[in-house]
């Protein structure tokens, strides 16, 4: 499973179109981009969360605090990756029909949304290990670059829609977990 998520992030980062080639292969049935893939990147997004506070500039606190404030990181990393991921795929699969006159494809939006969101939770891995790499953070702009290599190699969306639709795509997958994220910390004010 690991093997598979580590090629899969390697390839989808270095080389996209070939990626999305491969992806846009994979069989109907199988939900492997979600058990295989996308379930343990957010789950090691949500660990690098609650280690986060064990090794950046908590020292002050003891150790039952800094499990206590660890754990806060892990679910609102957790969920907000969770409940966002799902809610930019509805609002994707809505999007597509309504303006790009697609048919509903739920699977295809949520494959879309996985895979692009990739440079987003593989730097916040990185950043919350590694916080002199702040700067990482500019790479959550490749998500504009997954996603219109996406245009044609997955979606066949034609030539002159296809950056109204990386547009479209890339606020969605930056901005709806961003936003799930901080509506969880006001509806919770604890986990902040």
């Amino acid at each position: 499973m690991y093997k598979f998520l580590f090629k899969r992030v390697w390839g989808i980062l270095v080389s996209p179109s070939k990626s999305w080639d491969k992806i846009a292969q994979d069989p109907e049935d199988r939900k492997r981009y979600l058990s295989y893939y996308f379930y343990p990147l957010i789950t090691l997004a949500a660990i690098t969360a609650f280690l986060n506070p064990f090794i950046n500039g908590y020292e002050n606190l003891e150790f039952r605090a800094l499990s206590v404030v660890g754990l806060r990181f892990f679910v609102v990393s957790f969920a907000s990756g969770f409940l966002g991921f799902f809610l930019t795929a509805k609002i994707l699969d809505y999007s597509f029909v309504r303006w790009f006159g697609m048919e509903s494809n739920s699977r295809k939006a949520e494959m879309l949304t996985a895979y692009a969101s990739t440079p987003v939770l593989v730097v916040s891995i990185l950043t919350r290990l590694l916080s002199d790499f702040f700067f990482m953070k500019f790479l959550f702009f490749y998500v504009i670059v997954l996603v219109w290599e996406s245009t044609t190699h997955f979606y066949s969306v034609e030539e002159n829609k296809q950056s109204k639709f990386t547009a479209l795509a890339s606020i969605a997958i930056l901005a709806v977990p961003y936003i799930v994220e901080h509506i969880f910390l006001f509806i919770l004010p604890g986990l902040k």
